[in-house]
């Protein structure tokens, strides 16, 4: 993979806050400029491809946070399964109703 090579000239405060901020991060200033730069691009690179993700209407939002919001049932296989494990964790058949092991 091809390299580049980044540069800057910075006043000597800017530096010193850089070059402490890598020490305590434990890298060299050179890593820490890459980390630090290499993060801010992505987050706003996600920022602005986040702005041309259309978005859904006020009513699917709500459909859809009801449907979080709805007390989950267990269909009759998943039930079955439940009693079964039961089973085979406590060694013997379960003889409590599905409520009551959620």
């Amino acid at each position: 993979m091809p390299r580049e090579r980044v540069t800057a000239r910075v006043p000597h405060d800017v530096y010193t806050t850089i070059h402490e901020a890598a020490a305590l991060s434990g890298t060299t200033v050179n890593s820490f400029m890459i980390q630090v730069a290499l993060q801010h691009a992505q987050d706003l690179i996600d920022k602005a491809l986040m702005k041309s993700i259309n978005l859904v209407d006020e009513a699917d939002v709500a459909w859809f946070l009801s449907k979080i919001e709805e007390p989950f049932t267990p269909n009759e296989k998943l039930a079955k399964a439940l009693r079964r494990y039961q089973e085979v964790i406590h060694d013997k058949p379960s003889t409590k109703g599905i409520d009551e092991t959620v």
